[in-house]
C-alpha cells in the first residue's frame, strides 16, 4: 500500500510541479527516489535547484522537473543544472522537453531541432559518449563540427584526452559566463569543475589541454528502434563501432 501511495504521489507531483512552474509559482525541482544528493548534501524530499547545482545519484534515481520539460537521472549518474540546459557529468540522463531544453556532455552541445515534444538521452562512461534521439530531431556540436540526428538514431564517440585536465574557462569577452563562473565556489573539486563546465556552456574551453573531449569527426551513427533506444549502450554499442563516421551538417 505504501508503495502504491508513493507512486501515486510521485505521479501527481510530475503533473503539479510543471504546471506551477509554468505559472511562475516555483522554480526547478528535484524529486528524489532513494539516495540522491545536491552538491553533496543528501535530500529526501522534493528540493529546489539553482544554476550550478550538481545532482548525484548512487543506486537510486531522480527527476529534475523543469518548465516545459523534465530530466530523468539514472542510477550512478551526475548532472549539473543551468537555466535552459543540463550538463551530464557522468552516467545517463534522459530529457523530455517541449521548450528546447538543451544538453551538454564533455564538449558536446545538444540542441533540439524540431517543434513539439523532443526526447533524447545522453550517456557518458570513462571511454565512450553517446547521444540518442528518441523523439524529434537534434543538432549536436563539438565546437568544431556539427551534425543533425533524426529520431530513432544514436551517435557514439570514444572519449579522448584526460578527464582531469585543466578547469574550463570562458571565451574572451563572455560576461555572462564570467559572472556564472564567479558563483562556482564548490568545496569539492569535481563539483566546482562541473559547475564551471555548465557556466562555460558545457565545454572545457581553453585549448588542447582542457580535459576529456569527444570528436564528431570520428563518431558513428547507429539506427535504432525508438522502443529500444534506452538500451543504446547494450543493444547498439558494439555494432555501432563498425559503422561509418557521421556526416557533418552542410
Amino acid at each position: 500500500m505504501r508503495l502504491l501511495l508513493t507512486k501515486a504521489a510521485s505521479a501527481l507531483m510530475l503533473v503539479v510541479f510543471p504546471c506551477a512552474m509554468m505559472a511562475g509559482e516555483i522554480g526547478p525541482m528535484v524529486l528524489p527516489s532513494g539516495a540522491v544528493s545536491i552538491n553533496s548534501d543528501r535530500i529526501a524530499m522534493p528540493t529546489a535547484v539553482f544554476a550550478g547545482d550538481r545532482i548525484h545519484t548512487t543506486n537510486s534515481s531522480a527527476s529534475l522537473i523543469l518548465a516545459g520539460g523534465s530530466v530523468q537521472v539514472s542510477p550512478n549518474s551526475s548532472i549539473v543544472y543551468s537555466p535552459g540546459t543540463v550538463t551530464l557529468d557522468d552516467g545517463t540522463m534522459r530529457v523530455v522537453t517541449s521548450s528546447g531544453v538543451g544538453g551538454h556532455v564533455l564538449n558536446l552541445a545538444v540542441h533540439t531541432a524540431s517543434s513539439g515534444t523532443v526526447r533524447y538521452e545522453l550517456r557518458r562512461s570513462e571511454s565512450q559518449v553517446s547521444v540518442a534521439a528518441l523523439e524529434g530531431k537534434l543538432v549536436i556540436n563539438d565546437g568544431h563540427d556539427q551534425i543533425r540526428l533524426d529520431a530513432g538514431h544514436a551517435v557514439m564517440m570514444a572519449v579522448q584526452g584526460n578527464a582531469d585536465g585543466d578547469a574550463p574557462t570562458c571565451k574572451e569577452g563572455d560576461k555572462k559566463c564570467e559572472a556564472a563562473m564567479k558563483k562556482c565556489k564548490k568545496k569539492d573539486k569535481k563539483d566546482d569543475d562541473a559547475c564551471k563546465r555548465a557556466a562555460a556552456g558545457g565545454a572545457a574551453i581553453g585549448g588542447a589541454g582542457a580535459g576529456a573531449a569527444a570528436q564528431l569527426s570520428t563518431a558513428a551513427i547507429v539506427g535504432i528502434a525508438v522502443a529500444t533506444a534506452a538500451g543504446v549502450a547494450a543493444s547498439a554499442g558494439i555494432a555501432g563501432l563498425n559503422t561509418p563516421p557521421a556526416s557533418p551538417v552542410q
